[in-house]
């Protein structure tokens, strides 16, 4: 059955006599054996309770032009999402009868991630007229119930539920198991009790729900029938229109080939439901106002392009973008790429609402590149840039439950991992993909700037591997879950002004290798608040190599805020460095650590760090290296004595001049497995230099102002 006879009987529907109604049919089904497969759905949030009903009023109308074909259905949907179970309470058609006489009341049941199963109940009933399903979930029970309105409730099924049961989403669902369009059921009201309170919805704002699926079909009240468009663009297309304005409707798409030179415009309200694919054909092309739908559990991508420029994306967005809500939750994974550009060349992603996709944008070998002023939630990546990319301007945007906001991939850093060629951490290659010696893990990506954006509950705000010319500034994020600002084999960077609250491994991350990085007039802030795994660190520059050629070099980090109201002090983290400087920060319960060995020529000047912690550890942590300068700080530790710093290595030299110590019991602790030179010259401080172990200890022009005897 063409599309087209569904929105037909669509109409029909629209045409009786209830007001408050939606019209809701599926233009295709799929195969559903397992818990991945998608279902066709609107659903709304469900309260957590002891007692949750759920009922559902609706007419159905089998018939030669409104099918119901074998092994479709429609009725209750409710679903635990992190337990992985779903639960359709349904009128169900077990026959080949695409017009049938009966239907049978059916639980369609996935439980734990399972397979399909289900269970009929015992007597059949008319496929058409009005009826009521009800559905009762108490003391780890399901009690289903189906009756004509107006008659008493009877259980005609029960089940046990697994242990653990916690249904967040519930909603109405009309859906196949075969490839099969199911003519669309009218749905007057869906009732959901939670322990005792009743909220009903007769399906007056679409607003209220969220669409599960793109291959759905809903006409609500108050608005005409859904539009089909099965080929209807592409004809227009293909008769030379190049500048469409869309009315309201609800375009489908099984695919559609843009050319060159067009724009569509899409009028409020419409809908763009993709069930396959649109190749962007040509230059100079612009897509405004698209709302698009599609299915969130079917991989692949909906937009394409290679080899075009002047692609233009703007105010476009997803059916599920809500924007609402404060809570970390996680993205649907397996999901589809919005756009998906190879090779394409000035490209606008701008004023975007996105929802429930693996990347909005996924550009491999593409150049100039802006995205600008968009909100994105529970997807992997807002910009993903890839295999050669440059000149990316990533700036306005937010996003909330995105696990990378902006990301940047020009290939693996870590050459100490197997399959990636040793010795090539710091390696890239302008090349594009397709020419001698192009790789992916010494394309690079270049010219990156990621400014003025703003991210909660991610994993990562911005991060990539093997960037050159990068600048991160003016952006914030709170809770994340590994590092709000992190390069790994990058090569001239700046992360400057941004804000970090609460990264569960640190604020900012170089990793692997790094040279010429500028950390400069951050702040990084640790607090009692949100989840306790993400109160991390400040800043960790991790690396694990040889420091021969891996490793962070050249590093500068001043003007930084380092505040952790926290009961142990947070650090700065070093691992395999080279000529890292340190200049000018505030530490507030702060400390820097380099305990590895492989860290070599630090310099610590002129910062601030003052103590509250409860469980106070050592400012300044040092082991192994050349050669370390800890000059011109001051160091106070408000309460319970301790050791201000540990020094450790074994022929390395640490010249500590010039520093004021506070309130430490211990100016420095020298560590009795190694032995070093530590010049002790122009300090003041009230505690008691540490014994000296075998090391060279060279002490001049220091004052001691403290009460205890020498």
């Amino acid at each position: 059955m063409k599309y087209r006879n569904i929105c037909t009987s669509a109409m029909l529907f629209a045409a009786g006599t209830l007001c408050a109604a939606v019209q809701f049919g599926v233009v295709r089904g799929e195969n559903k054996w397992g818990y991945a497969g998608s279902h066709n759905t609107l659903l709304r949030p469900v309260p957590a309770a002891g007692k949750l009903e759920l009922a559902v009023e609706f007419e159905a109308a089998a018939g030669k032009e409104t099918p119901i074909p074998r092994e479709s259905w429609f009725g209750i949907y409710l679903e635990d999402t992190r337990q992985r179970t779903r639960y359709i309470w349904s009128l169900f058609n077990p026959g080949w009868d695409s017009a049938p006489q009966n239907l049978t009341p059916t639980l369609i049941s996935y439980e734990k991630n399972g397979n399909m199963q289900r269970r009929a109940a015992a007597d059949p009933v008319p496929a058409n007229g009005r009826r009521r399903l009800a559905l009762t979930l108490e003391n780890g029970k399901l009690s289903l119930d189906c009756a004509v309105p107006g008659e008493p409730s009877r259980t005609i099924l029960e089940t046990a539920v697994p242990t653990g049961f916690a249904p967040d989403r519930a909603g109405i669902t009309v859906d196949s198991y075969h490839a099969r369009p199911v003519a669309p059921v009218r749905f007057d009201s869906f009732t959901l009790t939670a322990d005792g309170r009743s909220e009903r919805d007769d399906f007056t704002d679409a607003g209220n729900w969220e669409t599960g699926s793109g291959r759905g079909l809903a006409a609500w009240p108050g608005a005409s029938a859904p539009a089909a468009a099965d080929d209807s663009l592409q004809k227009r297309l293909d008769a030379g229109e190049r500048s469409l304005r869309l009315p309201a409707a609800t375009y489908f798409v099984e695919t559609l080939k843009v050319p060159g030179g067009t724009s569509l415009h899409f009028a409020p309200g419409s809908r763009l439901r993709i069930l396959g694919s649109i190749e962007l054909a040509g230059d100079d092309i612009t897509i405004d106002g698209a709302r698009f739908e599609y299915d969130r559990r079917k991989s692949g991508a909906l937009v394409t392009a290679e080899g075009r420029s002047g692609l233009r994306f703007l105010n476009c967005s997803t059916a599920t973008w809500r924007g609402t809500g404060q809570d970390a939750v996680p993205h649907e994974k397996g999901a589809p790429i919005l756009f998906a550009l190879t090779g394409c060349r000035d490209i606008l992603v701008a004023d975007g609402r996105f929802a429930d996709l693996s990347h909005v944008l996924l550009a491999r070998h593409c150049s100039r590149i802006t995205v600008r002023g968009n909100r994105a939630e529970r997807c992997r990546t807002l910009t993903n840039i890839a295999d050669g990319s440059e000149f990316l301007n990533h700036t306005g945007n937010w996003s909330r439950n995105v696990v990378y906001q902006c990301m940047w991939w020009g290939g693996d850093s870590n050459d100490t991992k197997q399959g990636i060629a040793p010795g090539s951490a710091r390696t890239v290659k302008r090349t594009a993909p397709g020419t001698p010696g192009f790789h992916r893990d010494t394309a690079g990506t270049y010219d990156i700037s990621v400014q003025n954006n703003f991210a909660e509950h991610g994993t990562t705000l911005a991060w990539g591997s093997k960037g050159r010319n990068i600048l991160i500034s003016g952006n914030i994020a709170r809770y994340m879950d590994d590092l709000a600002y992190d390069t790994e084999g990058g090569e001239n960077v700046v992360i400057s002004n941004n804000i970090s609250v609460n990264s569960a491994c640190a604020g900012i991350g170089c990793y692997f290798y790094g040279e010429r990085v500028l950390i400069a007039n951050n702040q990084v802030l640790v607090f009692e608040e949100g989840a306790e795994k993400q109160r991390g660190n400040f800043i960790r520059l991790h690396s694990a190599g040889k420091p021969d050629h891996f490793g962070n070099g050249q590093i500068l980090v001043t003007g930084n805020q380092f505040i952790a109201e926290t009961a142990a002090p947070r650090a700065v983290s070093i691992e395999t460095a080279r000529e890292i400087f340190l200049k000018g920060n505030t530490f507030r319960n702060g400390r820097i650590a380099a305990v590895n060995g492989h860290a070599e020529r630090i310099v610590i000047a002129e910062n601030d760090f003052e103590t509250t912690a409860a469980q106070p550890k050592a400012a300044i942590e040092l082991a192994g290296g050349i050669e370390h300068a800890i000059r011109g700080n001051r160091f106070r530790l408000r309460s319970g004595g301790g050791t201000a710093l540990k020094l450790g290595g074994n022929d390395v030299r640490i010249f500590l001049d010039g520093n004021l110590f506070l309130g430490y019991r211990t100016i420095f602790e020298l560590s009795e497995k190694s032995a070093g030179t530590l010049f002790f010259t122009g300090n003041q401080y009230d505690g008691l230099p540490g014994s000296k172990a075998d090391w060279r200890l060279v002490e001049q022009n220091n004052l001691y102002y403290g009460t205890e005897a020498r």
